[in-house]
């Protein structure tokens, strides 16, 4: 059952790594267009899935499904809740 967490741990990382420089890549083009710092990030949101579930395999073979399910999950949640954070922003300083 412990392992059960880790894989789940590992891919809940890995998804807000992934949020985190995606949000940072879509920022960094529409405030600046392509910088060698922006496409390093473009790059690295890319590679970075594939280069986690490819370790989690070699680890936990077994749990692979269960490290998806969390980078996917943190991935989600990282985006609503940075769209409520802004959205929450936008609307006190209307008012």
């Amino acid at each position: 059952m412990g392992w059960f967490f880790v894989a789940i741990a590992i891919g809940a990382f890995f998804g807000l790594c992934q949020f985190y420089l995606l949000s940072r890549f879509v920022t960094a083009v529409t405030k600046g267009g392509l910088t060698p710092k922006t496409i390093l990030f473009g790059l690295a949101v890319f590679f970075i899935a594939p280069a986690a579930l490819l370790g989690i395999a070699f680890l936990f073979p077994e749990k692979l499904h269960l490290a998806a399910i969390g980078m996917t999950a943190a991935l989600i949640a990282g985006a609503v809740i940075a769209f409520l954070i802004k959205t929450g922003r936008k609307s006190k300083g209307s008012d």
